[in-house]
């Protein structure tokens, strides 16, 4: 105790004989205290004789004290002189106690709040939270009429504020639409595009409609377009880097042969797809980045080009689609050689890189899949190796294989060859249907090769080892037919990856699709982990969101009408969901068919909406809903009924780095018109959003660490490797 008062008396010494040095009775005071502490060690007699002075001092000093109090018309300086010092004092004393406060409410500023109601209740996701900036919500949306898009969604950071930017793809009817729009001042950025189309004799149908369009991620407006013959719905933003800044540039493809390349940060074109082998007629899609096979220092692509659109649905004699590979730096064919499907049929698929060195293009060795037929053509999924590819009609060819023998070797080889005698693998063949959807390369049976999950467009799903080719499971969704790419992320407690799956029951070539499933499937075994039954069809496809919990984001329509049912077959049946008893007469048939443009119908079954769901949340959380607008404006003879037709894959990632993500769409609008008991479709209309998905809980992996959070994946060349966030606790995901 009397160490303590030492160094208190000490301290209130120091402090006041620097402050108030005119304070005599204080100083006095606090003499004694000090004193006091300080006499331990000496003899009774010698405590009893400082007692006694302090008394004296005490005794004095309040005489002192009671005298300084009292006025005195003999003393005035005095007086004013204690008046001084009692105002410095409470001067002191306030100053004091206000500095106290402001540092209280500095330190309370800067100290994290993980509680409501100041912030989100979920995990933040980084492991280091002072590395992450503060949480921030991010929405933002707008619409363009006479405007769509298909495409996917690439996140990039265009103009370097650390927040990242949207690039999509998009269709207008005409450079006039297109320039209204995007809400220009001038038609000049369409002459050379214009120009271009009239000096190649092409068709002005849809004159110089598309093109490809950077919005700033902070508040969505336009950065930079490039606009194009037709309508852009493909886009590869990774791997192909031509200027040497070391961030890739965007490989852009679509209909009509469109199919070029431009610097991601301003749009600018470095070239457009050879001449010589495009078919300016069919359709581009999404071009695979390789390894650099003619040594200029840029990675080179594989592209696939087919699907003439003159032909009616059941028009099945069509035009062979074909592959070819070109120079990444100057857009040209590599051989100038074209590569026709091996069965003669048409090809609407994205290729594939295998590759059999664990690197990402894979060298003259790596495996080209690729894939024939469409909706109402049947084909195969196909493969042939690389350097063979580029090699087709080169009596020499530095980027020859390696080896003749395929990973696979000799083993069930079925004897095609191209007409130059190379090797060629057909890894499934559909009933009579084609194989339009990429597959996915994932490690299934932990071997750490990549294997293969390949889907015909009827809903009959394989899963061929990447080793070995021998089926590992397969699974027939009878009745079904997909456009949609599988999602593969972590669902139930293994350490498997799972595959989301999206179809439509019935026959897209009658236009009679009667409802659509969502399914999880286990990736062990194919077998059904939970489904989802609407009443509308889905495009686009699923992706997801990797973390703590993998959360697969995917659009559905027409949940809210009789008959949906959900199911988690991981455990208890979730609840049947029949949200409205609609009209008999509506429950049966298409009422885009049957009822175009009903404005007194029941509009529930083409809501749409963007759902979130889990193996730890089994019941879909909803992100957006989007819903059927009336524009008739009041007039009574009127119905136009814009219906939602979500028909671009979204994209999620965390865009301004404060460690919750955020979700980018595009939500088209249709507009059904009915005018006096006539009806027809005549506009477009595309809102783009952006929100923060504050309600998933985390944490998440980084950006670069998510594996499939677009189209076909991160990086376009879907291949799905997945990292794991740590579990402090017991070291598990």
């Amino acid at each position: 105790m009397g160490n303590a008062t030492t160094r208190i008396g000490n301290g209130r010494a120091k402090l006041l004989s620097g402050i108030d040095r005119e304070g005599l009775e204080m100083r006095a005071f606090d003499k004694v205290v000090v004193d006091d502490s300080d006499d331990s060690d000496d003899s009774d007699a010698e405590r009893a004789d400082k007692s006694h002075d302090r008394e004296e001092l005490l005794k004095s000093t309040s005489q002192s004290t009671a005298k300084a109090k009292r006025p005195s018309r003999l003393a005035p300086a005095t007086s004013a002189k204690g008046k001084c010092d009692s105002r410095l004092r409470w001067a002191i004393f306030v100053g004091s106690l206000v500095a106290t406060v402001l540092c209280l409410i500095v330190l309370l500023y800067l100290l994290p709040c993980t509680k409501p109601p100041c912030r989100q209740t979920h995990p933040s996701p980084s492991p280091s939270p002072s590395r992450a900036a503060p949480f921030r919500f991010l929405h933002w949306e707008m619409t363009k009429s006479n405007f769509s898009t298909e495409s996917a969604i690439r996140l990039i950071d265009v103009n370097d504020d650390g927040i990242l930017d949207v690039i999509t793809g998009y269709a207008s009817q005409s450079a006039n639409t297109a320039f209204s729009s995007l809400g220009l001042d001038s038609l000049e950025p369409y002459r050379k595009c214009v120009d271009d189309v009239i000096s190649g004799g092409k068709s002005t149908f849809e004159l110089c409609g598309g093109g490809v369009a950077a919005w700033d991620g902070a508040n969505g407006t336009l950065l930079w377009f490039t606009p194009s013959y037709s309508e852009i719905f493909a886009l590869n933003c990774d791997g192909v880097d031509i200027d040497g800044d070391g961030a890739s540039e965007c490989v852009v493809a679509g209909r009509m042969g469109v199919f070029f390349a431009v610097n991601a940060r301003t749009g600018d074109i470095f070239w457009h797809g050879d001449a010589t082998l495009v078919n300016s007629s069919w359709n581009v899609y999404t071009p695979a980045a390789v390894d650099d096979l003619d040594g200029d220092g840029v990675a080179d692509l594989v592209v696939a080009n087919g699907g003439n659109q003159a032909f009616s649905p059941h028009e099945t004699n069509r035009d062979a689609g074909q592959l070819f590979v070109v120079s990444g730096r100057t857009g040209l064919g590599i051989n100038r050689r074209r590569f026709l499907m091996p069965d003669g049929k048409e090809t609407y698929m994205s290729p594939v890189v295998l590759s059999t060195s664990g690197g990402g293009g894979g060298g003259g060795d790596a495996i080209i899949l690729f894939g024939s037929g469409g909706e109402t053509v049947v084909g195969s999924l196909w493969a042939i190796r690389l350097g063979d590819l580029a090699c087709l009609g080169a009596t020499s060819c530095a980027n020859s294989p390696t080896s003749r023998e395929w990973v696979w070797g000799r083993r069930g080889e079925d004897g095609r060859r191209t007409s130059d005698g190379v090797p060629l693998y057909e890894l499934i063949r559909g009933h009579r249907k084609g194989v339009m959807v990429p597959p996915v390369l994932i490690d299934l049976n932990g071997d750490g090769s990549r294997d293969i999950v390949a889907m015909d467009f009827e809903g009959e799903i394989f899963a061929l080892d990447g080793r070995t080719r021998d089926v590992v499971w397969k699974r027939r969704l009878s009745g079904s037919q997909t456009h949609a790419s599988p999602a593969p992320g972590l669902f139930n407690n293994d350490s498997v990856p799972d595959l989301m799956i999206q179809v439509g029951v019935g026959d897209w070539a009658q236009s009679n699709f009667t409802s659509a499933v969502t399914y999880v499937l286990d990736g062990r075994n194919g077998r059904t982990l939970w489904y989802l039954r609407t009443r509308k069809y889905i495009m686009c496809s699923p992706i997801v969101l990797a973390g703590k919990s993998d959360w697969f984001l995917f659009w559905t329509r027409g949940r809210y009408w009789s008959g949906t049912e959900m199911k988690n077959l991981m455990g208890t049946p979730s609840p049947r969901a029949r949200r409205h008893d609609v009209d008999k007469a509506h429950e049966t048939g298409d009422l885009e068919q049957k009822d175009s443009a009903d404005c007194k119908a029941n509009e529930s079954i083409f809501t749409a909406e963007l759902l979130a769901l889990s193996g730890s949340h089994p019941n879909p959380i909803r992100i957006i809903t989007d819903v059927s607008v009336d524009g008739g404006n009041g007039d009574p003879k009127l119905c136009r009924m814009f219906r939602p037709v979500p028909v671009g894959t979204p994209s999620v990632a965390d865009v301004n780095g404060d460690g919750h993500p955020e979700a980018v769409i595009a939500k088209t609008g249709v507009s059904f018109t009915r005018y006096n008991g006539r009806y027809k479709h005549t506009d477009l209309r595309t809102t783009f959003e952006l929100i923060t998905l504050a309600n998933l809980s985390g944490p998440f992996l980084p950006n670069a660490d998510q594996p499939w959070n677009a189209y076909i994946g991160n990086r376009a060349d879907s291949t799905y490797t997945r990292k794991f966030i740590l579990d402090e606790k017991n070291g598990q995901n």
